[in-house]
């Protein structure tokens, strides 16, 4: 039987929602809410690049690209990423998959926009790069072991009781899972004193960082420094659907400072008190001197070899011109991987 594709429809919605299972696995409700708040609820983009793939009545691909906003200096411009996409199980290994990212492709040279990003599962990466993407990575993680995933739930409730003391800089150490708005513009704020204006990077404002809290698969969890006002802060990720001692790790998705010190006390209490059985975080784009010293905080280093099949597990940015007009001329060469700064970007952030 032929396979058709369509743009994403409100008709649609239960048929998604079902498929979905075999990749959020939030169950009826939870993909429900998902699809509403990845798509509808996002700031920067509509469902108009959901693209799905029927045979007959029966839905048999999916795959998203969602709003992302990037900043370069002071000029902001929205990206699509690729997200969501799943072919079904008798379709896998076939051509599917490949021609719903050229579809996609298609749709955003029609739209004059010019770069289609992906963060994801990085097994799929050769036969994108067959396709014509790019990679800017991978790059190294670090990650912290705990043999006790389920007592570290434990442990991050006790913290929420309480203020911690930071060794180094002596600010106060707070934890929360829901900051208020004012909060969310002073996380912003110094990110962006923190910027490094000549990169490209994510946008941190109060609009994009209470959207992200929002999402209904996913705990977030807060760390803040206190001295004298804000002195830093660290946003732990979770997914929902895996207990706290299942293989999924909690990702260290944010952490800011007004300085060194403050910042390894900020990860050296996620790595205490945040949940789960491993705290990953990207070491790209954070400084030498905070690189050189985790492992003095219980981090490994998980350098890239250079061998595709050893470092499928790191994560990477690919990226693809759809052969629009490039505009602004900061979106030149993104395949560059000088150009970005990402240390607040990660895919679980968004799943």
């Amino acid at each position: 039987m032929d396979i058709r594709t369509s743009r994403y429809e409100p008709s649609a919605r239960s048929a998604v929602v079902e498929f979905q299972q075999l990749l959020w696995s939030g169950g009826p409700d939870g993909n429900a809410a998902y699809l509403d708040w990845k798509y509808a609820q996002n700031p920067y983009l509509n469902d108009r690049y959901l693209l799905l793939a029927w045979e007959g009545d029966e839905l048999v691909g999916m795959v998203g690209g969602f709003g992302a906003c990037w900043q370069h200096g002071g000029d902001r411009v929205v990206l699509p990423c690729i997200a969501d996409t799943v072919v079904a199980p008798d379709h896998r290994g076939g051509p599917l998959f490949g021609r719903m990212l050229d579809e996609l492709t298609g749709m955003l040279r029609a739209d004059g926009v010019p770069w289609l990003l992906d963060f994801g599962d990085q097994r799929a990466a050769p036969i994108m790069v067959m396709q014509g993407w790019q990679s800017v990575g991978p790059w190294a993680i670090a990650t912290a072991e705990r043999s006790d995933g389920a007592a570290t739930g434990r442990l991050w409730a006790q913290a929420r009781e309480r203020e911690l003391r930071a060794p180094r800089s002596g600010a106060r150490i707070r934890t929360t899972a829901t900051p208020e708005a004012d909060l969310f513009r002073e996380f912003g704020a110094l990110a962006e004193r923190n910027a490094r204006a000549t990169h490209i990077r994510h946008v941190r404002d109060a609009e994009y960082l209470s959207w992200r809290a929002r999402n209904p698969l996913a705990d977030y969890f807060y760390l803040t420094a206190h001295s004298d006002g804000l002195a830093g802060y660290l946003v732990g990720h979770r997914t929902r659907v895996d207990a706290t001692d299942g293989h999924t790790p909690t990702t260290i998705v944010e952490c800011e400072a007004v300085d060194d010190g403050v910042w390894l006390d900020l990860v050296e209490a996620a790595a205490g008190v945040l949940p789960g059985t491993t705290v990953l975080i990207w070491t790209r784009d954070i400084g030498a001197d905070q690189r050189s010293s985790l492992p003095s905080l219980g981090f490994a280093h998980d350098e890239p070899s250079g061998r595709l099949t050893r470092d499928w597990h790191l994560p990477n940015l690919l990226v693809r011109s759809t052969g629009a007009e490039v505009h602004p001329d900061w979106l030149t060469g993104l395949h560059d991987p000088s150009r970005w700064d990402l240390r607040a970007v990660c895919g679980r952030s968004w799943r």
